[in-house]
């Protein structure tokens, strides 16, 4: 358990290796071509057009943030089955 890895502070390889592909894939997902292309769509059907309605690259780019880290926490906490969060499968 990485808890009792950090309290002993013992350095196990498949622990890095399970971390680093974690954070591979989470990469990978976030820089998805079709999150993106969602992402402006969603934008765009919000009313902002144009560039200039957009004050900040950095508001686009929390905005983009917060949709994919809330799109992340939806999907690990839906089952495959698709019957909802309650579905024990």
């Amino acid at each position: 358990m990485p808890e009792d890895n950090f309290q002993t502070k013992n350095y196990e390889e498949a622990i890095a290796e399970a971390s680093f592909g974690k954070l591979n894939e989470g990469v990978l997902d976030f820089i998805d071509e079709s999150h993106f292309k969602r992402f402006v769509m969603i934008i765009k059907s919000a009313g902002f057009i144009t560039t200039e309605m957009i004050r900040t690259q950095g508001a686009l780019n929390f905005a983009y943030l917060r949709l994919h880290s809330q799109a992340s926490v939806t999907a690990r906490s839906s089952p495959s089955c698709g019957a909802g969060p309650s579905c024990r499968c």
